[in-house]
């Protein structure tokens, strides 16, 4: 279910980190990556509808190509668009 709280957001091939995760894993993923941070709407507004942008407003997401289709374990959750 995509949240506030989900920690990936996949999107086809291609995964995006929820930077404000709480998730120690998805963390070191981030300290590794030095790609742009992106507001959810910029990167997703076109796939989602009017009450998904708000409920996602302010929360921002880091291209993080480690992590491409990559299986993570239960407490990792990913929505997948």
């Amino acid at each position: 279910m995509l949240n506030r709280n989900t920690d990936i957001i996949r999107d086809g091939d291609k995964d995006y980190v929820n930077i404000n995760t709480k998730n120690r894993l998805i963390k070191a993923l981030l300290g590794t990556s030095a790609e742009d941070i992106y507001e959810f709407n910029i990167l997703f507004g076109s796939k989602v509808d009017s009450a998904t942008q708000k409920e996602m407003s302010g929360t921002y997401l880091l291209r993080t190509p480690q992590s491409d289709n990559k299986k993570y374990q239960d407490d990792v959750q990913i929505a997948v668009l």
